[in-house]
């Protein structure tokens, strides 16, 4: 570097480094500094408002989502209970029903146990007289007898007996 190789020189750039090297650090010093950590600080100061408002938000949302599962867990239990009482009303309803159809069907089958007795008395009752009247019919045929000669009381003894065993 030029500059340095004349030591008669340095005097006069000792002089003008120390001119305008001392006020621009004064400046610095006083005023471009102080600015810049007022800045410094205040964005620190904004950090960390930002972050305590996050923090104070984050707790806010896990208060929230904990209210939330529990009024979700609650819905839950009466959404179980309900069913349950659903259920078992249901259940009972199906039971009074079916028992209700139990009963209407035993009438029914006696009423119709009833009626097939008395149809199979008169069928049997018929079924006599037929009997009856066929067996007077094939003794008169096989013996050539009369129809007045036939003993219906003979008769009505052997198809009772017959019927019987």
């Amino acid at each position: 570097m030029p500059q340095l190789e004349q030591i008669d020189t340095y005097v006069s750039q000792i002089f003008w480094l120390a001119l305008t090297f001392i006020p621009l650090f004064v400046i610095l010093w006083k005023v471009a500094l102080p600015r810049v950590d007022e800045v410094l600080e205040a964005r620190q100061s904004r950090i960390e408002k930002d972050l305590e408002r996050a923090r104070q938000s984050k707790e806010q949302a896990e208060e929230v989502s904990a209210a939330y599962e529990r009024v979700l867990a609650e819905a839950r239990a009466q959404a179980h209970a309900v069913l349950a009482a659903a259920s078992k009303r249901l259940a009972e309803a199906a039971a009074a029903e079916q028992a209700e159809l139990r009963r209407q069907l035993a009438e029914e089958e006696r009423a119709v146990v009833a009626r097939i007795g008395e149809a199979r008395q008169a069928a049997m009752g018929n079924v006599r007289q037929v009997a009856i009247e066929v067996a007077g019919l094939a003794v008169t045929r096989v013996a050539g007898a009369a129809a007045g000669d036939i003993d219906e009381a003979d008769l009505a003894a052997a198809v009772d007996a017959a019927l019987k065993g």
